[in-house]
């Protein structure tokens, strides 16, 4: 696939804070890219010194491969929706969707033209003369993307713009903001920290960790295969589950396993249930497992939903993790299962392998 934007060694820093730490990053022409991460981790700050906003501490971002990293905004040919959508409040829709035009100076028939058949495949043309406090939520953002689109950039950049958008409304905006990225053919880098449209609207999902790509892929490999115990803690419904694997008879190092991969019944490792409850498809159960060691502490993870505790005999040790049933159990019941499948980490949560067991 053909590289739209490269982003090479690039930091930001704000005084002595790095928010931006050597990132490197290669965009596909065409593609919808959800960058994802947890709040504070550098997002909307990599938006902002793409379309200029801001400036780099250093480092490049190449475009159709043009160095544009020291160009003002208005030579970049970006187009950037905001969250709150940034619609000029005494204004109607046709205006707010018509103003770049106007200020690039484009003749008045060629305005109206443009704005016409933008508005008609946002489906937003029974709007265009109403003023925009006047719109609902979903009509605000379509005519933002309107106002984005019009000015035909090379590459549009969206922080987080469903966030204010009420649950129902926001799934049916996911549809059809994929739809009209397909339709397009544009290069669309999304913003976000909502798993759940990472996983509806991306074709790869980048994400962003103390300023930095921590691993770049299709949402369902960065399920399967985690590069390191913090995506695998991070990315999924459920954290993936970590346990020492010497302690079961299984490979050394720490293994890590989502709850749909293991299989109840006959099994290396035993445990109790806590928790059970039901979800859209099957039971999701938390169990504490059991495991004995030779006066060894025992590392089951770095997640905040991971847990070691004693029990106060010997050298006991308990661990909570989750797995998936299609049978309801009580809390205390016992329950045996086996790993279809884990990863293998090292002791710096690195990725060694991964291993299908079936």
């Amino acid at each position: 696939m053909n590289v739209k934007m490269k982003y090479e060694n690039v930091y930001k820093y704000y005084k002595s804070s790095k928010i931006l730490n050597k990132l490197d990053l290669e965009i596909y022409d065409g593609e919808f890219l959800v960058i994802l991460g947890p709040s504070g981790t550098g997002k909307t700050t990599l938006l902002r010194v793409t379309v200029g906003i801001e400036d780099l501490t250093a480092g490049k971002i190449i475009m159709d491969g043009v160095d544009i990293s020291k160009l003002p905004p208005n030579k970049r040919n970006i187009a950037m929706v905001f969250q709150n959508y940034a619609l000029y409040p005494n204004m109607t829709a046709y205006q707010n969707i018509a103003f770049p035009l106007k200020m690039a100076r484009k003749p008045r028939s060629e305005i109206k033209k443009k704005v016409s058949e933008i508005s008609e495949t946002l489906k937003i043309a029974e709007v265009l003369e109403k003023n925009v406090t006047l719109l609902s939520g979903g009509q605000k953002q379509r005519v933002a993307l309107a106002r984005a689109l019009v000015r035909d950039p090379k590459i549009f950049l969206l922080d987080e713009p469903l966030s204010n958008l009420d649950a129902r409304v926001r799934v049916v905006a996911r549809s059809e903001l994929k739809k009209i990225q397909k339709e397009l053919g544009h290069t669309f880098v999304y913003v976000t920290h909502d798993q759940s449209e990472a996983g509806s609207l991306s074709d790869r999902v980048a994400i962003l960790r103390s300023g930095r790509i921590e691993q770049i892929g299709t949402y369902e490999e960065l399920l399967d295969e985690p590069r390191s115990t913090w995506v695998g803690d991070f990315i999924g419904d459920h954290p993936m589950n970590f346990i020492n694997g010497e302690k079961f008879g299984l490979p050394k190092g720490t293994l890590g396993f989502r709850d749909s991969w293991a299989t109840i019944g006959d099994g290396e490792i035993s445990g109790t249930v806590e928790l059970c409850q039901l979800g859209e498809e099957s039971y999701h159960i938390q169990c504490s497992i059991d495991s004995s060691g030779a006066n060894q502490d025992i590392d089951y993870g770095e997640g905040e939903n991971s847990s070691e505790a004693s029990t106060g005999t010997g050298n006991f040790r308990r661990s909570t993790v989750g797995v998936r049933s299609s049978k309801k159990y009580a809390v205390g019941d016992r329950i045996r299962f086996h790993l279809d499948k884990f990863n293998v980490y090292d002791p710096e949560g690195k990725l060694i392998e991964s291993v299908n067991a079936k």
